[in-house]
């Protein structure tokens, strides 16, 4: 199974600290091919603590940066790859510039590089930069308005880097996540409820709740809005000047000392949702020919999944994963009875796959306990608990 992933996001919204922290949550599973890139993932980690300032070092992108992954099931002494991913990074600034060539009608090859890989996408993840949302919420319901400077910087995230970054998803199909990162900080300060951040934004961007709701008519699985920590919850939060306006993420204190390793929270999530809604989204396709059969639908599964290489039943295996995968659909595919219960009972690259994917549903399922996706009540404006 081979998914890509195309990253968007304004500077300084946390793309490659997110990567960078999924790696690190998920070393045993996730492998590189190429150790240096390995060890700038690890580097990224490394650098962001930076105990002797105190403080959240962003280690950014400049340019276009493919990363890929292989997913590897470790059981016992066998080894099985189950997929893979990539995750194009692509730095925030250069949508903006994208869009001011495109302003005057020049054609440019990183516009057409970007667009190619949109539409090849099968998840756009979009990055929201929490600290900017921190201060949009300020903005909406307290008295005392930002400092000039936060405002000038809101105004710029809102009408540049979103604007541009919608403009850039009507050209996709295919699903797409909101990331939210630095949730952290925005429990920091109060503003914990997904509902206030998802409901403020859109109604401070009228066209990005249009283009939701176009999206949705499309989609049968709605946009996802998932907070993330890439450093973990307490350890650190914003640093304001006397203006108010934000300065830095500065680590809190532990017992007098600052802490020395991150503890992402929620970054696996993203790619749960990734690999259960691409799954999702091919079914979708292949019922979309308007084809009851499953014999038919054997050769879409055998080639959404990149048959093993090894012979065995395809019948009987393509069966069974149009089944799962139609099951998770109807929220029943963690329980479907062909699905190994345990992975001591995994013993092949198929069985491998069809626990992954459980494991997967797992997650999601026990995330939307706590973030539940059909919470969003429109009257909801004002920060408060659930």
């Amino acid at each position: 199974m081979a998914i890509k992933i195309v990253a968007l996001g304004g500077s300084g919204a946390g793309k490659s600290l997110y990567l960078a922290s999924l790696y690190r949550k998920l070393t045993n599973s996730l492998i590189i091919d190429d150790i240096n890139e390995a060890r700038k993932l690890n580097q990224i980690c490394n650098d962001v603590l930076n105990t002797t300032e105190g403080e959240v070092t962003n280690p950014g992108t400049s340019d276009f940066k493919e990363w890929k992954f292989k997913w590897q099931l470790n059981i016992r002494k066998s080894k099985y790859n189950v997929g893979s991913f990539t995750y194009l990074d692509y730095a925030g600034g250069k949508i903006n510039e994208i869009s001011k060539i495109n302003e005057i009608r020049e054609t440019s090859k990183e516009k057409e590089k970007l667009l190619t890989e949109i539409k090849g996408a099968h998840i756009v993840v979009v990055f929201l930069d929490g600290v900017k949302l921190i201060d949009l919420i300020r903005q909406t319901v307290e008295t005392t308005p930002l400092s000039p400077e936060s405002a000038m910087r809101l105004k710029a995230w809102l009408n540049n880097d979103i604007c541009n970054i919608i403009a850039c998803l009507k050209r996709t199909d295919c699903p797409i996540h909101f990331v939210i990162t630095k949730w952290d900080a925005l429990v920091f300060k109060g503003f914990n409820d997904l509902r206030v951040v998802k409901n403020i934004l859109t109604a401070t961007l009228p066209t990005l709740q249009e283009f939701i709701d176009q999206r949705e008519k499309l989609q049968s699985e709605p946009i996802r809005w998932i907070p993330i920590s890439s450093l973990g919850m307490n350890i650190a939060q914003p640093i304001y000047d006397n203006k108010g306006t934000f300065n830095r993420m500065g680590f809190k204190r532990i017992n007098g000392n600052y802490p020395n390793t991150i503890k992402p929270v929620n970054v696996d999530i993203v790619l749960s949702y990734a690999i259960i809604d691409t799954l999702k989204s091919r079914l979708k396709s292949l019922e979309k020919l308007g084809i009851v059969s499953k014999i038919v639908a054997i050769f879409g599964v055998e080639y959404i999944f990149e048959m093993l290489p090894y012979p065995f039943n395809l019948f009987k295996f393509a069966k069974l994963m149009y089944d799962i995968i139609s099951g998770i659909r109807e929220a029943e595919g963690s329980n479907n009875s062909q699905q190994p219960q345990s992975i001591d009972n995994i013993k092949n690259r198929k069985d491998a796959l069809l626990y992954m994917i459980a494991q997967h549903q797992q997650k999601i399922e026990k995330f939307e306990e706590e973030f539940p996706p059909t919470v969003w009540d429109k009257s909801v404006s004002s920060p408060q608990p659930y």
